[in-house]
């Protein structure tokens, strides 16, 4: 389900989608109305295997802590999501099928991804 651009996508409809529990793919890209109450409503959505949340500016730590029951999700895109912070992503370790983790350039630095040669 492709909802990216749908600028008036809200807390209130993630929790509309809570029902779609088949669901494997949602694009929320550029959802700039939904904050970590948006993210908790799709819980439910254990069948999901790609979640796209780039630019989603109200998304925190706690917001992502509600992401480990999505165990079936191995695409996660957190880009430009300026409140995510490391403790956020580290929360996501129990995410064993997680492959493809795309996080904010601002949690990277140099001592732990250093300058290849």
């Amino acid at each position: 389900l492709n909802l990216a651009c749908v600028g008036g996508a809200s807390d209130l409809a993630m929790r509309a989608l809570s029902p779609l529990t088949s669901l494997t793919y949602l694009n929320l890209t550029d959802c700039c109305n939904m904050t970590d109450e948006g993210l908790r409503a799709l819980a439910p959505l254990t069948g999901l295997t790609s979640l796209d949340l780039t630019n989603s500016p109200w998304l925190t730590d706690e917001g992502l802590r509600t992401l480990v029951h999505l165990t079936n999700l191995n695409t996660l895109d957190l880009v430009r999501c300026l409140n995510v912070t490391k403790l956020g992503v580290r929360a996501l370790a129990p995410l064993t099928s997680l492959i493809n983790l795309f996080v904010p350039p601002s949690l990277f630095d140099d001592k732990n991804f250093p300058t290849p040669c």
